[in-house]
């Protein structure tokens, strides 16, 4: 059997498969995040070990074996900033990839280091590693004077259980001090910004065995002495390859806590003036690029907690069967948290436009997921408009893919066949266990893409929505022009 450790921003999940990748077992616990100051957001890296025990005591209560668990793999949340000090405990909370508060050190980056930053594949945003840890020199010295080892998420969960220090190409290129060229650290750019080396983990392949667990937890869990731990992937790179999203110009969207949609590329060709990220992929040197859309499953959060709803009466909201009624409904602009890709305006606030006294929160909920998917019809545009070929059916994974409507709507907006996996809920888990299975087998293990439901165009909806989209893209030119633009711009 292999354990794969998905540690994702509102929780912990532990899934244990078979060799044919069949789930034995599965169970998961929730995280609580620190939101405050509008855009920031923390978590204390000790509360992920407390929901990795959690989860391991809860697969114990369902007499599963541990010495029978063959590897354990990881998949998490990526560019989560951890500072770990001498006693490798962590010197304050982390700050997760949504965070906003360094836009100052972004600005500092991108205007003296344009071209050092280039092998990294990314244009600086506060989602990134670097500009935290420079608010953290900035604003928090005597915390920076303290650091040994900078840390990624999942590798926090490593250091627990092994000891040692190590990270993956994916989760390290989401830092901005990796080159992606050249597979390793940017030491000139280390140099330059004045970080010590020595701070930042080795860098080991995704499924490349990183070590033993420490025998204290072999006796305390029972695992077998010659377990493998692998080393594991970034979420959004694990969620390709459990996807099966592996061969160039295939496409992944995930609606989770934010919306990414992932292109897989055999070379790198980054499209670092529209925002868009460039990762190394977990597999076989490949490379992904990423739009970011910053507020998903939080706004629809917040829609319940205004509506005082739940978020399956939300989800039949959202369901239509006469789509005419569309037309007149508002225009939602889905920025409560700012926008990443395709631009980048971090502290730009959401509006609805086009509220009557007819304005009905059924009105509103569909006009939520609409809003949401105008962005990634956005990031679908350049793409084409700067020679990438777009794909004729795109995965869609994540708590929004259990919407049907939203599905229709995606791939009725972006003209393309929506496959929703069966196992969507653990695509990131099976993409860390693929990793493990690839270590296991030693051969040249092949992602497929797992059985999904099929969502065709609908023309009809398809017409009405590329109408709306105009009236969008027109309240987002107000919106980005307007006298407050230059406040929240780059």
């Amino acid at each position: 059997m292999i354990l794969g450790v998905d540690l994702g921003t509102s929780g912990l999940k532990c899934v244990i498969t078979n060799l044919n990748e069949k789930i034995v077992c599965s169970t998961s616990t929730k995280l609580n995040i620190n939101q405050f100051n509008g855009n920031c957001f923390e978590q204390n890296p000790d509360d992920w070990i407390v929901a990795l025990e959690t989860c391991l005591h809860n697969l114990k209560l369902e007499n599963i074996d541990f010495s029978n668990i063959e590897a354990i793999s990881f998949s998490a949340q990526m560019l989560g900033c951890i500072i770990i000090d001498e006693q490798d405990k962590p010197i304050r909370p982390a700050i997760l990839w949504n965070d906003g508060r360094s836009y100052l050190e972004s600005q500092y980056l991108e205007n003296n280091f344009t071209k050092e930053l280039l092998p990294s594949g990314c244009r600086p945003n506060p989602g990134l590693l670097l500009p935290k840890l420079l608010w953290i020199k900035n604003n928090e010295p005597n915390n920076f004077k303290k650091i040994k080892k900078i840390l990624l998420p999942k590798d926090y969960l490593k250091l627990y259980l092994t000891g040692s220090f190590s990270t993956d190409p994916s989760d390290a290129s989401g830092t901005m001090l990796f080159d992606l060229i050249r597979k390793d650290w940017n030491q000139n750019l280390i140099d330059e910004l004045e970080i010590d080396r020595d701070w930042l983990p080795d860098v080991h392949p995704s499924d490349k065995d990183i070590g033993k667990i420490r025998q204290t937890l072999i006796n305390k869990w029972n695992f077998n002495k010659k377990i493998k731990l692998i080393n594991g992937a970034g979420d959004n790179a694990a969620a390709a390859l459990g996807s099966g999203v592996f061969k160039d110009g295939e496409m992944l969207i995930t609606l989770g806590t934010s919306g990414v949609m992932i292109m897989s590329m055999d070379d790198f060709n980054p499209m670092i003036q529209h925002n868009y990220l460039t990762h190394a992929h977990a597999f076989e040197n490949k490379f992904i690029l990423e739009s970011v859309v910053l507020g998903v499953t939080n706004i629809i959060d917040w829609y319940c907690s205004v509506f005082n709803t739940t978020i399956d009466e939300f989800a039949e909201l959202t369901q239509h069967e006469n789509y005419l009624l569309i037309k007149n409904y508002p225009i939602f602009m889905p920025y409560l948290s700012g926008i990443r890709t395709p631009h980048e305006y971090p502290n730009i606030e959401g509006s609805i436009f086009g509220l009557n006294l007819n304005t009905n929160k059924k009105n509103i909920a569909w006009t939520i997921i609409e809003g949401i998917s105008f962005i990634f019809k956005e990031c679908q545009d350049i793409l084409i408009n700067n020679n990438y070929n777009f794909p004729k059916e795109i995965v869609l994974i994540g708590g929004g893919a259990k919407n049907i409507q939203w599905a229709k709507i995606l791939s009725s907006l972006l003209n393309v066949k929506i496959l929703v996996p069966e196992n969507q809920d653990y695509v990131a888990s099976i993409g860390a266990i693929r990793l493990a299975m690839n270590n296991l087998t030693m051969s040249k293990y092949k992602p497929i893409f797992p059985e999904s439901n099929v969502i065709d165009v609908d023309l009809r909806l398809r017409e009405i929505l590329l109408d709306r989209f105009d009236r969008y893209i027109e309240h987002q030119k107000l919106l980005l022009t307007g006298p407050w633009a230059p406040n929240c711009a780059r």
